[in-house]
C-alpha cells in the first residue's frame, strides 16, 4: 500500500509540474501578444462568467499595474447573481466598464421571430 501512495503522490506532483508549466506558457503568449501590438489596443470582453474572469486575472498574473479595459455589456438579461458578481468587481477595479444597452434585447429577439 506504501508504493500505491508513493506512485499517486508522484503522479499528483507530475500534474502540477505540467499545469504549472502550462500556466507559465499562457502568461508569456499573454505577455507577448500584448507586447507586440500594445497594451493600448487590446479590451477584454467581461462576462463576468468564469472564463473572462479567470482571463481578467491572468491578464494581471502577465502584466501588473495594465491598464486594459475589461467591457461588460449589460443587456438587461443577465443572471442577477452575474450582474452583482460585475458590480462588486467594479466597485473594486476601475478597468471594469459597465456599458448599458440602449436596447432592450428580449422586446428586440421576441419581435424576430
Amino acid at each position: 500500500m506504501g508504493t500505491d501512495v508513493q506512485r499517486n503522490e508522484r503522479t499528483v506532483e507530475v500534474i502540477l509540474t505540467e499545469n504549472e508549466l502550462i500556466l507559465f506558457d499562457r502568461l508569456e503568449v499573454i505577455r507577448k501578444t500584448i507586447g507586440k501590438y500594445g497594451e493600448s489596443n487590446f479590451y477584454v470582453s467581461f462576462s463576468g462568467g468564469k472564463d473572462s474572469t479567470v482571463l481578467h486575472y491572468l491578464i494581471d498574473e502577465a502584466l501588473p499595474n495594465n491598464t486594459i479595459p475589461r467591457v461588460y455589456i449589460n443587456t438587461g438579461i443577465e443572471y442577477n447573481d452575474i450582474l452583482k458578481f460585475v458590480r462588486e468587481m467594479n466597485n473594486a477595479d476601475e478597468r471594469i466598464e459597465i456599458v448599458n444597452s440602449n436596447v432592450h434585447i428580449p422586446s428586440r429577439l421576441k419581435n424576430k421571430s
